[in-house]
């Protein structure tokens, strides 16, 4: 979930999630069409709260949507997680910074 704090669930471990478990048969891969992540707002105090819980978070789950489990690298996501914070700073979002998210 997105909105558990960055020392429950890291950034990595969002990073390196992986939808298809690994007891599924290979033949009902293909009937997986997407992925999601919920954030339940329940307890969102704010939009920069909820700004800081999704981002970058939502950014490394949603990679995980169209890169092959085995093309998945952590520190070359972080390199191009720094470009596209450069956008999240242009747009003023309030998004976990590195000290923040990598625990």
């Amino acid at each position: 979930y997105l909105n558990y704090p960055y020392n429950h669930i890291p950034l990595e471990r969002s990073y390196n999630y992986e939808p298809i478990p690994n007891e599924l048969e290979a033949k009902y891969h293909k009937r997986i069409l997407g992925i999601e992540a919920c954030l339940w707002t329940e307890f969102v105090k704010n939009k920069k709260t909820l700004e800081w819980q999704a981002f970058p978070r939502v950014i490394a789950i949603a990679e995980t949507g169209w890169t092959p489990k085995n093309k998945k690298n952590f520190k070359s996501f972080q390199k191009r997680l720094e470009k596209f914070n450069q956008w999240l700073d242009l747009l003023e979002v309030n998004y976990a910074k590195k000290e923040e998210y990598l625990l």
